[in-house]
C-alpha cells in the first residue's frame, strides 16, 4: 500500500482520470488536506506532460521506422487536422492550449494538450508552460467542485 501523496501523484499522471481524478480520490479517500491534494495532483499531471513532450518525437520516430503502416495511417490523419485547424490554433495558440488543459471536462487534459502542442508544433518551452498553466487551473476548479460537492453532502 502506497502513501496517499504517492498514488495521488500516480494517479494524476494517467490518462483517463489525471488530475480530474486523481484530486477528488486524494481529498476523499486519501484523507488529504487541500493543499497536499491540490499540490501531488498538479505536480503528478505536469510531471507526466513534461515528460511526454520530450517523449512524444521518439515515439514518431520509432513508429515511422518500425511500424510504417501505422504511421501513414496517423500521418494522414494528422495532415487532416492541421488543414482543418491550423488557421485558428496558429491564431489563438496560446490561449486556446492553456484553457483547453484547465476544462475539466473527458478529453480534454494534459495529455490531449500535449498531444495538440506537437501536432500543431508548439514550442517546447511554451508548450509545457502552457500546459502547466492550464493543469493549475483546472485543479483549483476540481477542487473548488469537489470541496463544493463534499461541503454539500455534509450539509444533508
Amino acid at each position: 500500500m502506497l502513501p496517499p501523496q504517492i498514488t495521488t501523484f500516480l494517479f494524476a499522471m494517467t490518462p483517463i482520470f489525471e488530475l480530474r481524478g486523481a484530486l477528488p480520490w486524494a481529498l476523499t479517500i486519501g484523507q488529504l488536506s487541500l493543499a497536499e491534494a491540490l499540490f501531488f495532483s498538479v505536480a503528478g499531471n505536469i510531471f507526466v506532460s513534461v515528460l511526454l513532450i520530450y517523449l512524444l518525437p521518439f515515439v514518431n520516430w520509432f513508429a515511422e521506422k518500425y511500424w510504417p503502416w501505422a504511421d501513414r495511417i496517423l500521418q494522414k490523419i494528422f495532415a487532416k487536422t492541421r488543414a482543418k485547424h491550423s488557421k485558428n490554433f496558429v491564431r489563438f495558440e496560446k490561449v486556446f492550449l492553456a484553457t483547453f488543459v484547465a476544462i475539466p471536462l473527458p478529453g480534454s487534459g494534459a495529455w490531449t494538450g500535449v498531444l495538440l502542442a506537437w501536432l500543431f508544433g508548439v514550442e517546447k518551452k511554451w508548450a509545457i508552460f502552457l500546459i502547466s498553466l492550464g493543469v493549475l487551473i483546472s485543479g483549483i476548479l476540481v477542487a473548488g467542485f469537489t470541496t463544493g460537492a463534499i461541503a454539500f453532502v455534509k450539509f444533508f
